[in-house]
């Protein structure tokens, strides 16, 4: 998801710079994807929630690419994997933010 974070996408192009501008790769490729295998077909992905560093995602930032993943054409339902690690860091905070993330798609 390197193109939706500002910390690793650094271009200064229409691909680069402002959130719209990072999640136009990510959601043409989507695009692209489901006009080949068309509309029934399931299409999975995963990215990370949090990347623990400057600039990067952070779950404000996850919860508003998800939305745009969402309103994507023709994208399924997504579900939402919190990593094994991260329910002992955290533990019920976790299920709280699961269950929120969840309940908006």
């Amino acid at each position: 998801m390197a193109a939706a974070s500002a910390h690793t996408n650094l271009r200064e192009d229409a691909y680069g710079g402002s959130f719209e501008n990072r999640m136009r790769f990510p959601l043409e490729v989507l695009r692209a994807v489901r006009k080949q295998v068309g509309p029934d077909f399931p299409i999975l992905f995963r990215y990370s929630m949090e990347e623990f560093m400057p600039g990067g995602i952070d779950m404000e930032q996850a919860v508003r690419i998800a939305k745009n993943y969402a309103r994507c054409q023709g994208l399924p339902r997504r579900r939402v994997r919190v990593p094994g690690w991260l329910w002992a860091a955290i533990g019920a905070a976790a299920i709280g933010l699961t269950w929120l993330l969840c309940t908006l798609f």
